[in-house]
């Protein structure tokens, strides 16, 4: 229990600060998710220098290297999706150069295996630049709105989605989990705690549609199957990650519950899903409700 009320204060910490800063301002969300990308996109990084042929100072230049083109990508990205519609701005063809540099790099570098080394640094734009620009479109559908709550509301609802999923399937799991769900790739995870989170997550989503009306009750709940479903995958994929790395924690940001991936594992994995969701309902039918 001990780890139960560690777990829930640091976790209702993050929640005060997370939501204040996305429900505060534009720029506080805007300065949020831009810290979360880097921490992230930098763990993510140091997981896997296990993985790659580079000596100490070729390590050092390559993360230096990693983070900028990871910068530039996510902001690139979340100007693109800010702007909403403008899907076939140019920028985003100047992403395709900076992820190209590292293929370069290891035509210079002659490292033992050149083509895993690229494939590594270029997954991480992809597994947390891309999902993290696509967070920052939400609030830009309806800009003739105020900020709080209607513009932010779907993202503070995602986030009281997620932090409802983690913490209720960390409960029902601790209390009467027993048929685990992948063992050999995250031991504690069970069906029991994946169905309480589930079923939360779902009242959480019903209660969110009074609040936010940026939704209607019945997208509210399908958007908190999404999160929870694919918040689970999320968490699982980050714990094979760290299995293959060899490590517990992807860092020591948060007391009881390590990095800032591990944090954020369910929130970056489930964002494109939502995303698809959300688009497909505007297109389809003419109204993000």
């Amino acid at each position: 229990m001990n780890d139960l009320l560690r777990r829930s204060i640091t976790g209702t910490l993050f929640a005060i600060v997370m939501i204040g800063s996305i429900a505060a301002h534009e720029l506080t969300f805007l300065a949020l998710i831009f810290l979360i990308h880097a921490g992230c996109l930098w763990e993510f990084y140091s997981l896997m220098k296990s993985e790659q042929n580079y000596s100490v100072m070729q390590l050092k230049a390559i993360n230096i290297i990693r983070i900028v083109v990871g910068i530039i990508s996510w902001w690139i990205l979340a100007t693109g999706f800010r702007f909403v519609f403008y899907i076939n701005n140019l920028l985003y063809f100047l992403i395709i150069p900076g992820i190209l540099i590292f293929l370069i790099i290891e035509l210079f570098y002659r490292t033992a295996s050149p083509v895993r080394n690229a494939a590594i640094n270029i997954l991480g734009i992809f597994y947390i630049t891309f999902p993290l620009s696509m967070i920052v479109f939400f609030p830009y559908v309806n800009e003739n709105t105020e900020w709080f709550p209607n513009r932010c509301g779907l993202i503070l609802g995602i986030t009281f989605l997620v932090w409802t999923n983690d913490t209720m399937a960390y409960v029902t799991g601790s209390l009467i989990g027993k048929h685990k769900i992948l063992p050999s790739i995250s031991p504690k995870k069970t069906w029991e705690g994946f169905s309480g989170g589930l079923l939360f997550s779902i009242l959480c989503g019903f209660i969110l549609s009074y609040f936010f009306h940026q939704l209607n009750a019945v997208n509210w709940l399908v958007i908190a199957c999404i999160v929870s479903i694919f918040g689970t995958f999320g968490d699982f994929i980050e714990s094979m990650i760290k299995r293959h790395a060899g490590v517990k924690n992807s860092g020591n940001f948060f007391p009881g519950h390590g990095g800032l991936l591990d944090r954020f594992d369910a929130f970056i994995f489930m964002i494109p899903f939502v995303f698809i969701y959300y688009i497909g309902l505007m297109l389809f039918t003419g109204s993000s409700r």
